[in-house]
Order: structure tokens, then C-alpha cells, then sequence
């Protein structure tokens, strides 16, 4: 009994390795394998790149692989009438061939270009760097544009996407568009040569005819350039998945099989890898975002988006598009009537909206005129009270001193004295103007009283750094001051005060402050620190005599 299932069993095996066999033999009558190659950049180039994989492919398996060089417009009747048994393509006409004929990708090339490797490409849109009239794709508007087939993928339809995404109408907007066919080196020497204003290839291409001294990427201007992650080619478009290698529908599932672990067990350093620029393959990838462009564009197997025809339509769905439109004309009716029912209550409400409005920015007025001084915009001591309070918060929790500087404008007394509070009021919008140039955005200048202003300096300033910054503030207004043709010359004396050095508290800081001030103003037009709040001494610091001339 045992026999008898044992040669049953080996009578099956035998039968379907027969059966593979003769499929194989069909195929392939000759041992043979043909392999289509879009050949982008022409029959040559494609020949040689891909020349010594299919030698590889004829040592690894008992079959001749012969590469065939094939164009946008050949490839569909190649494949259509069984002349080859795999394809290696772009990705946009994989997905046309295998809506259409049932091709099955294999494995993904893995690209190699600047010492990297990619298993994405896009494509680079470029005009000459000298062309300053092109700096981006508004600029393209009324000028030559040249692609490689209205088909191709990497050559035409990915510029097209981002072109279209920018407002652009390719076939209004450009005084000319042209298709140069492959290879797409003859739109890089298009552009080069002034033939066009612009132009579209895959990526790599630009950095290979460099490689090869054909090109100087500096001749070159990239418009809309991309920073993609773990892609350092030159790129103007988003990425998509690199070529795969695809079967045929004719080709039996074992032989696809035998061929797909063939091409993922290349060395990415073997001969025929270098001799294609590629680092060997990688299982096959999603190439869902190549669908998702060409239903964008309504191409490939999404053509049919375009061709909306409408006389069916009417012959099948006549009387209920009638009734629709006749119940469309009486909603419109009602909601016309209705409209006019609400008018009244819309331009109430829009009133009410207006008076709301109207109310917050009177607020927002009463704020600002609450915490800011009337005469000179800055600051108020009620807002500079509140950013201390603010600031000796944040230096307990994270650790940080900052410092406080009040600053007493010298004499201001006599020029009020002898041309009146008027005159001394303009001095000290000017005053006020430089000393918020002077200081950082992230410091607070503020009028005290008077012609005394208080500086609060950012966390994390100690005293050296308190008095670099208080330099610019005496720097500031050593330029005389003009006001009604008449120069006055202005200096001032400053003092500062650290937290917590100085002090706990706002009115502590402040009062080390303005004693440190006032012993300032003994030596006149200098900056004096406050050292410790239980000895009471000072530092001072006179500016140079160049800086107080």
C-alpha cells in the first residue's frame, strides 16, 4: 500500500515538473528570455548599462537573457504582443502595463548616485543660472518649456503635477512646449545652449553627464528645490518608488521566482550593479503614490476621468434630471424668499457685531493706556512692576540672575528750566526712540518718571553683561539732538542692580539700583554697579573719553 502512494506521489511530482517544463519550452523555445529596458537616455547608454545583469541573469539560471531597448511609444505593442518576457520600466508605465496585461513586478532597483543609495526618484526642474528673469515657477509663464514624451513619467508627468499644484497650465501658460524623445540628455544641452528656457529630467541625470564632464552643475539653476530626507540628489518634485523589474503574464510563476532571487542576491559591488550605477535590488515596492499621481492627472489607466459623456446620461436619467431641476427652481424660490425674510436680521446682527467690536478695541486701547506712558510709548512703571515680579519668578524656578538698570538723563532740569516743558517733552521722545533701538528685543525699557527710565534685562544677565548692555544705552545718545534747529548734546548715569545678588524683591532691586544711580551721577555720564546690599559698595564704569566727547 505504502508503495503504491510513493509512486503515485512521485508520478504527480514528475508531472508538474513535465508540465513547467514544457511552459518553459513555450516561452522560450530557443532559451531565450527577452528583457524590454525604457532606454531613457537611448539605445546605447541602455545597452551598455544593463548589458552584464543580463549576462548575470544567464549564469545564475539555464536561460539566455538578451536585453531590448524600448521607447514610450513601442513599449505597450512590445508587451501586447508577447516580444518580451520581462520588463524593466519606470514606475508610472509598470502600473499602464499592469492595468492593462497583467504584468507582476519582481524587485526594486536600488539607484546609487553621489556615494548614496535610493530606492526613490523624482525629477528636477532647471533652467540656466544665468537666466535672472527665472527664478521660480510664476517666472515660467509665457516661456519654452521642453519634456521628454507626454508620456513619461519621470521625464514629464512629475513636473507636470508640481507645475499644475502651483497654478501653472502648461499647455496656456508656456509659449512653447516640445518633447524632446530619449535620450533626455537633449534637453540638458537644450537648456545649456539657450535652444529653451527651461526644461524637465529625472533625477540623477543632471549628476551622471557631470560625472562624465558633459555638464557643469554650476551652468544649472534648480527651480523649486527640495530638501527630501536621505535624499541628497538634485530635486525639484516630491518621490516615488524606483523601477521595477516586472514579468509578463506569459512567464510561469517558478521562473518569475527563480529570477526575483536571482536579482535580490546581486552584490550591490558585482560588475554588472557598477555597470548599471545601481547597489543591487530590493523586494518590490508600493507604488500606490504612483497611482495616485496618475489619477491626478487623469493618465495611464485614469484617462477615462476625462472623458465624461453626457448623452447616455440623459437617454437613462432624462425625467429625473427634469424633476430634479423643476424641484431645484422651487427651493430656490423658497430660499429667496426666505432670505429676504432674514436681511433684516442679518444687518442687525452685523450691527451688533460692529458695536461688539468697537467695544474690545476701546478696551484694548484702555489696556495699552493703562500700562504705557502717554508721552513716549514705552513701558509704565505698573507693567515694569509686573515683568519684575515675572522675572524674580522665573530666576527662583530655573536658577538664573538678570539684572535691572535705572538711568537718570544728566541736567535734563535746566533744559526745561530755559525752553519749556514742551520743548524738553520732544528731547525725550528721542531719547526714548534710541534707547529702544539700543536694547534687545527681549529686554524691557520703560519710563519711571520724569527723565528717569528703568531697563530690565533678560534672564541669565549678570552684572558684566548688565553693563555691556547699559554701554549702548550711553552710546545711544551721544549724538546731539536736534529739535527746532537747535543741537543739545545729552549724557546720562546709570545704575544697576543683579538679582539676587541685590536683592529679593522689586522695590529692594530698584532701590539698589537708584542708590548705585545717584552715585553715578557724583562722577557723571558713567554706569555704576551696586555690589553687595550689606557692605553698600559700588563698581563703576566710566565710558572711554572718545565715547563721552
Amino acid at each position: 500500500m505504502m508503495h503504491r502512494v510513493f509512486y503515485l506521489f512521485t508520478y504527480c511530482i514528475l508531472a508538474i515538473i513535465a508540465h513547467d517544463a514544457n511552459a518553459l519550452h513555450d516561452i522560450a523555445p530557443n532559451n531565450v528570455l527577452h528583457v524590454g529596458v525604457l532606454a531613457y537616455r537611448g539605445n546605447e547608454v541602455t545597452l551598455k548599462r544593463w548589458g552584464l545583469t543580463a549576462t548575470y541573469l544567464s549564469e545564475q539560471l539555464p536561460y539566455t537573457f538578451k536585453i531590448v531597448p524600448m521607447t514610450h511609444d513601442d513599449i505597450d505593442s512590445l508587451v501586447k504582443g508577447g516580444h518580451i518576457d520581462f520588463v524593466l520600466t519606470n514606475p508610472a508605465s509598470y502600473a499602464v502595463l499592469e492595468t492593462r496585461y497583467g504584468v507582476r513586478r519582481l524587485a526594486t532597483l536600488v539607484n546609487a548616485a553621489n556615494d548614496d543609495t535610493y530606492t526613490m526618484f523624482g525629477a528636477v526642474i532647471f533652467t540656466r543660472s544665468d537666466r535672472q528673469d527665472i527664478q521660480n515657477f510664476d517666472d515660467l509663464r509665457g516661456k519654452s518649456f521642453m519634456a521628454v514624451h507626454r508620456n513619461a513619467f519621470g521625464g514629464w508627468w512629475m513636473a507636470k503635477r508640481e507645475l499644475l499644484t502651483a497654478g501653472l497650465k502648461p499647455k496656456l501658460d508656456f509659449s512653447a512646449l516640445t518633447f524632446a524623445n530619449f535620450p533626455q540628455d537633449k534637453i540638458v544641452y537644450a537648456v545649456q545652449k539657450g535652444i529653451v528656457d527651461a526644461g524637465t529630467v529625472r533625477t540623477s541625470v543632471l549628476e551622471r553627464m557631470s560625472e562624465t564632464g558633459h555638464i557643469r552643475l554650476e551652468e544649472f539653476n534648480i527651480l523649486n528645490s527640495q530638501n527630501s530626507f536621505n535624499f541628497s540628489l538634485r530635486h525639484s518634485t516630491r518621490l516615488y518608488p524606483e523601477w521595477p523589474f516586472a514579468a509578463t503574464r506569459k512567464v510561469p510563476q517558478i521562473l518569475a521566482q527563480n529570477v526575483a532571487l536571482a536579482l535580490l542576491n546581486m552584490p550591490g559591488n558585482s560588475k554588472p550593479a557598477k555597470a548599471a550605477m545601481i547597489k543591487g535590488w530590493t523586494l518590490p515596492l508600493d507604488y500606490q503614490p504612483v497611482h495616485e499621481l496618475m489619477r491626478e492627472l487623469h493618465v495611464g489607466p485614469y484617462e477615462y476621468l476625462e472623458q465624461v459623456r453626457f448623452e447616455p446620461i440623459i437617454n437613462k436619467y432624462g425625467y429625473w434630471i427634469l424633476g430634479i431641476a423643476i424641484l431645484f427652481l422651487v427651493l430656490t424660490t423658497v430660499s429667496s424668499y426666505i432670505f429676504g425674510l432674514n436681511c433684516r436680521y442679518v444687518y442687525a446682527n452685523k450691527n451688533l457685531e460692529r458695536e461688539i467690536t468697537a467695544h474690545e478695541e476701546l478696551e484694548e486701547h484702555l489696556k495699552y493706556q493703562a500700562l504705557h506712558d502717554a508721552l513716549t510709548g514705552l513701558p509704565n512703571r505698573t507693567l515694569l512692576f509686573d515683568r519684575l515680579r515675572q522675572a524674580i519668578f522665573m530666576s527662583e524656578r530655573e536658577g538664573t540672575p538678570f539684572s535691572l538698570a535705572v538711568i537718570d538723563l544728566d541736567n535734563f532740569k535746566a533744559i526745561n528750566d530755559k525752553f519749556g516743558h514742551e520743548f524738553g517733552d520732544k528731547i525725550l521722545k528721542q531719547v526714548a526712540d534710541h534707547f529702544e533701538e539700543a536694547v534687545r528685543k527681549t529686554d524691557t525699557i520703560t519710563r519711571f518718571g520724569g527723565d528717569e527710565f528703568v531697563l530690565l534685562m533678560d534672564s541669565a544677565t549678570d552684572t558684566p553683561a548688565a553693563i555691556a548692555i547699559t554701554e549702548k544705552i550711553l552710546a545711544s545718545i551721544q549724538n546731539p539732538f536736534l529739535v527746532r534747529g537747535e543741537e543739545f548734546r545729552l549724557t546720562a548715569s546709570i545704575g544697576i542692580a543683579s538679582y539676587p545678588e541685590h536683592g529679593h524683591s522689586v522695590e529692594t532691586l530698584i532701590r539698589h539700583a537708584d542708590l548705585a544711580m545717584y552715585k553715578a551721577k557724583m562722577t557723571g555720564n558713567c554706569i555704576v554697579s551696586s555690589d553687595s546690599v550689606s557692605e553698600g559698595r559700588t563698581h563703576e564704569h566710566k565710558l572711554p573719553e572718545e565715547e563721552t566727547a
